[in-house]
């Protein structure tokens, strides 16, 4: 390999990762790549019996249709999209539906395009109990 062969290598591979980086921003905020929502799920409140505690992962997402991350429990559903640099981006979305389809939270979270704190101990979104008939979901989101 040729010291011209290297130079040219170099900058491609440089030129490639800030185009890659830029690509990820809008005005110089940078998106995670990912989100993942942390659950604890208890078919019955009062207990912790049969309890459950899953995450749900959703990737970043720059294409139309948006991919929907779900976790399914007994008595509720949460789902997650996360909506990166296009037309009314820039947002995380969770909903929780009942067993029977019905809608029991929609939180959208929009991303503006100045600096947004990412961490805490409980996520961005804080911790939300969301309850249908004796069960209880408990969730909060990170950014990875």
């Amino acid at each position: 390999m040729t010291s011209e062969t290297l130079v040219t290598d170099t900058v491609a591979a440089t030129t490639a990762t800030i185009t890659a980086a830029t690509e990820s921003t809008a005005d110089g905020v940078l998106l995670p790549d990912r989100v993942v929502c942390h659950t604890q799920y208890r078919p019955d409140v009062s207990s912790l019996d049969g309890a459950e505690e899953p995450s749900l992962t959703v990737e970043r997402d720059d294409y139309f249709p948006f991919e929907i991350g779900t976790v399914v429990f007994e008595a509720m559903t949460l789902s997650a999209t996360f909506v990166g640099d296009v037309p009314d981006g820039r947002s995380v979305h969770i909903v929780v539906t009942t067993a029977g389809g019905d809608e029991s939270v929609s939180v959208l979270y929009q991303i503006g395009l100045d600096s947004i704190d990412f961490s805490g101990s409980q996520g961005f979104t804080g911790l939300h109990y969301v309850n249908s008939g004796p069960a209880q979901l408990q969730f909060w989101c990170t950014a990875e």
